[in-house]
């Protein structure tokens, strides 16, 4: 696999690579099944619109079929995916061209709030549960089997074990 590039501030330019952050995947499952929720946020710059393949932005997964989490740009869609291959694609929100946003997700077990640039864009009421996500690879750019590679441009980013409702906007 390809690495992801850094650009001089620090920005994460995928383009088809990957980056893993192996030293805080255990620690982080378990914060989030102890407290029963997570917010990640992120800047993004999205790949180009017209890529027809779906590119995985982040994913807490080991393959499509063991999976805790994925973010990923389908076209001119972000998608979020909680669990494994069974649970459905929530969409989050539609592209209209590449210019980069903030992005942040609140989501506890019964509640997924969206944010685009500090405002709350969208709510889903769920029905998950953190209490069997697995110890699958935090990656970010691709799946870490390599199989959904991403293009974009990612910057800021944060994960949490808590939802700080002030953090997200």
């Amino acid at each position: 696999f390809r690495r992801v590039l850094f650009r001089s501030h620090y920005e994460m330019v995928s383009a088809g690579g990957l980056f893993r952050a192996p030293s805080v995947e255990k620690h982080l499952l378990d914060s989030i099944q102890s407290s029963r929720s997570f917010s990640l946020q992120m800047w993004i710059t999205p790949q180009d619109l017209a890529i027809s393949t779906s590119g995985w932005i982040t994913a807490f997964a080991a393959s499509d079929e063991k999976a805790n989490l994925v973010l990923a740009q389908d076209r001119a869609r972000l998608l979020l995916r909680l669990g494994n291959q069974q649970s459905q694609w929530i969409p989050l929100l539609n592209l209209e061209d590449r210019n980069s946003f903030h992005l942040a997700i609140a989501c506890t077990e019964d509640r997924l709030a969206v944010y685009r640039n500090g405002r709350e864009i969208g709510v889903h009421q769920l029905r998950a549960g953190f209490g069997d996500w697995g110890d699958h690879p935090l990656v970010f750019g691709n799946a870490a089997e390599g199989n959904h590679p991403w293009q974009g441009r990612l910057e800021g980013i944060a994960i949490h074990s808590r939802i700080d409702r002030k953090s997200t906007r």
